[in-house]
């Protein structure tokens, strides 16, 4: 049992303003693993977009009841009609994790990836046609199934 609680939750703000001695000059030096305020995120949005300006923007979509601005970022190299995703964090106040997910996420979307497509397992389709058919069929000889093989 944690005797003393205040002091650990102090501990744990000595250690957060530590590690924040002035908000990051770079999406690189960000601690995706803390807990950040609105302003920080909002900055975190500045700097993806400064360092990036050709794919990513930020927009007002709106504000809020208390006034505050709603921003959201848009990733794209131009072009209409095009598929989108909505991405959507910090929904519930409690939920800060999903701030830092979608924070996290922003930074993954922009970064150049390698990627590699798996459409199918090694042995493809016809191999679990097969091992099914197999299955049925010998179920349906021993007498254990009433089902028709496929």
């Amino acid at each position: 049992m944690i005797e003393d609680v205040q002091a650990l939750v102090d501990n744990e703000q000595m250690e957060m303003l530590r590690g924040r001695r002035g908000l990051p000059l770079s999406t690189n030096t960000f601690d995706y693993a803390t807990y950040h305020n609105l302003d920080e995120i909002y900055a975190f949005m500045d700097l993806l977009v400064a360092e990036n300006p050709n794919l990513v923007s930020k927009l007002e979509i709106g504000r809020s009841t208390e006034n505050r601005p709603l921003y959201v970022l848009k990733f794209s190299k131009g072009g209409t009609n095009r598929p989108a995703i909505w991405i959507d964090t910090g929904i519930h106040s409690r939920e800060w994790v999903t701030q830092a997910s979608g924070v996290w996420f922003a930074k993954k979307v922009q970064t150049p990836l390698d990627t590699s497509c798996v459409p199918k397992g090694p042995q493809g389709p016809s191999a679990t046609v097969a091992d099914l058919m197999e299955r049925t069929v010998l179920r349906h000889h021993q007498g254990t199934s009433n089902h028709h093989p496929l």
